[in-house]
């Protein structure tokens, strides 16, 4: 069994007691690929995280990007943006033995989670950008919840490519209640639900 990530991460692993699982969180500017039968987890706002899963191969992956396109500071962490942590993730994934072709895609986040208008210009280049991407490169998309006024906590089972959205609650004024594509599960909210998985 193998996970790939960034040279610069330290993997926090740890055993999810809900969901009875290992399980690894990835935060901003992180990528994890595997093929071990684990639980992927992160939490999102304007970020996007793009889930990859090769079902013949049986292996996924996840990244977690801040900000669309290409970073022009070389010091900055490259998973930090769109281009570099889209590379990243189909590199580690190919080397666990995925094929373009086969890959499938889970979308999530790009919400406009903060007052004023630069978190809602951010969401949306950054889903602008993850369409353009895997567009570009013949990667279909199965399922997405992107944009909108919530954050997001996102479960990616990499082994078996399906995935679980906890939104969190949005500002008062911001609509509720819209439906998930098909693909996604949304498990109604409880208060346990509201706060990211303690390690």
């Amino acid at each position: 069994m193998t996970i790939l990530y960034g040279r610069q991460q330290r993997p926090q692993r740890y055993f999810d007691a809900h969901f009875q699982t290992d399980a690894i969180k990835v935060l901003p500017a992180q990528y994890c690929a595997t093929d071990e039968d684990l639980m992927l987890v992160t939490v999102l706002g304007s970020c996007v995280s793009v889930c990859l899963h090769d079902p013949q191969a049986g292996v996924g992956g996840m990244n977690h990007f801040i900000l669309p396109g290409k970073g022009h500071d070389t010091r900055m962490e490259p998973a930090r943006f769109g281009t570099g942590a889209m590379a990243l993730l189909l590199s580690a994934l190919f080397e666990l033995g995925a094929r373009r072709q086969r890959l499938q895609a889970t979308l999530c986040g790009a919400g406009n989670v903060l007052s004023g208008l630069s978190s809602a210009r951010i969401g949306q280049a950054n889903a602008d950008f993850v369409h353009t991407f895997l567009r570009d490169e013949h990667i279909r998309v199965i399922a997405q919840d992107l944009l909108g006024q919530h954050a997001r906590r996102l479960h990616f089972f990499p082994a078996r490519g399906n995935a679980l959205v906890y939104r969190v609650e949005p500002l008062p004024d911001a609509p509720n209640g819209t439906d998930l594509p098909a693909g996604l599960s949304h498990p109604a909210r409880r208060k346990s639900d509201r706060r990211p998985d303690s390690a």
